[in-house]
């Protein structure tokens, strides 16, 4: 599993602006941004070690969970305005 810095690292390659990322995210894009699986990320979901909702029969996770997850405040990939 990625340490908090890793994390960080993965989310400054694919998110060049948290103001870019959608307030709500799909699995697969979510996965994506911090570097695991959809499968494995649905998994977290569903024993409740990440903070996704289901809508539907899709799971969901908030920008705002993202960003917690992360360690990441305001804006990744960029240090300052």
């Amino acid at each position: 599993m990625l340490n908090k810095l890793d994390r960080r690292e993965i989310v400054k390659k694919l998110v060049a602006n948290w103001a870019d990322v959608p307030v709500v995210l799909d699995l697969p894009l979510a996965a994506r941004i911090i570097g695991q699986s959809p499968e494995y990320l649905k998994k977290r979901c569903q024993r409740g070690d990440f903070p996704g909702y289901k809508e539907g029969n899709q799971w969901r996770i908030s920008k705002e969970a993202l960003q917690r997850h992360v360690g990441a405040s305001g804006q990744s990939g960029q240090s300052g305005r």
